[in-house]
């Protein structure tokens, strides 16, 4: 058998300046949200692959730890400093044996995520500064299975997959605040 394993991390930074003012029919109106915002996120993970007998096996994980915070600088209608953190962990597994000299099956399991962004975060439908507390991580699970030929002058699969998401983001409009984008 053939083993190899990975380990690593990544580390990844974000910082907005927010700021929002009345709108005075296309005029820049008073400033009515003026906030610091920041992203940072660190994530470890682990990747191994084992080759036996015409069959490979990929399996990995990977930790996120992301925290986000908010320094309100418009403070004349209280201060709405906020801090959110969002961790997540994402398994994944396939598996592929061949099937002859040609041919190889392939199935595969993951679980991924996605963070709101900043400017998504930042648009709290209250009305208020902070973040929007209804959001949170968007996740989706994939289980995939396929057949695969790889001949000397052609090459084909055929791949079946089904994806359930959880959490997703829906753009909505109210009508306080047209012409603003919520989620």
């Amino acid at each position: 058998p053939n083993l190899n394993l990975q380990l690593g991390y990544d580390w990844a930074s974000q910082s907005d300046h927010r700021q929002r003012y009345d709108n005075q029919n296309g005029l820049r109106g008073a400033l009515n949200l003026d906030q610091f915002e920041q992203f940072s996120s660190l994530g470890t993970y682990a990747i191994a692959t084992l080759r036996n007998n015409g069959i490979l096996v990929n399996g990995g994980v990977r930790y996120d730890r992301n925290r986000l915070q908010l320094s309100d600088r418009f403070t004349a209608d209280g201060d709405d400093s906020d801090a959110l953190r969002l961790d997540a962990i994402s398994p994944q597994v396939s598996i592929t044996p061949r099937l002859g000299t040609h041919w190889g099956l392939f199935g595969g399991y993951a679980l991924s995520y996605e963070t709101p962004a900043l400017s998504e975060l930042a648009v709290n439908p209250t009305g208020l500064g902070g973040f929007n507390p209804e959001l949170g991580i968007q996740s989706a699970q994939q289980f995939e299975l396929g057949i695969r030929f790889n001949g000397r002058q052609s090459a084909a699969s055929l791949t079946a997959y089904h994806i359930r998401s959880t959490n997703e983001l829906t753009p909505y409009e109210l009508e306080a605040f047209p012409g603003r984008t919520f989620y």
